[in-house]
Parts: structure tokens; sequence; C-alpha cells
């Protein structure tokens, strides 16, 4: 999403730990821009979910209807 000098973005980076776990790490991020150049930057994630996958929890429902979804 765009919003003037803002833009919004979301995604899941899945990825396989060096202890060889399936970890799927969804995140959020507003990028703010002055002109050309990138003036600001935040990223926000669920560490706990991220830890918990990491632990063998497995992947849970919420990320898992994240990554089924069609990119758009």
């Amino acid at each position: 999403a765009e919003d003037g000098d803002r833009l919004f973005v979301e995604g899941v980076d899945e990825f396989v730990s060096t202890d060889g776990v399936n970890v799927a790490a969804p995140y959020a991020g507003v990028i703010e821009f002055d002109g050309d150049l990138i003036a600001g930057w935040r990223d926000y994630v669920d560490a706990r979910t991220i830890d918990a996958m990491r632990a063998g929890g497995g992947i849970p429902p919420h990320v898992a209807e994240l990554i089924d979804r069609p990119a758009a």
C-alpha cells in the first residue's frame, strides 16, 4: 500500500535454520521516502512466533494462512 511518501510492505521470509528447522517469519514494514531517497525504514516482526518455530513448535495456523495467500 502506498500513501504519499510512505510505502507499506508485508511478507513472509521462509528459511531452514542451521538446526534444520523450517521457519516462516512474517514481517511488515514502512518505508518513507524523501524524493528518490529512503528517509526512514521500520520493520515489524513477531519474535515470539519465530522463536517458537525455531524451538520446534512448527508453523502456526496464522502464519500458514499468510504463506498460502497468492502473491500480489
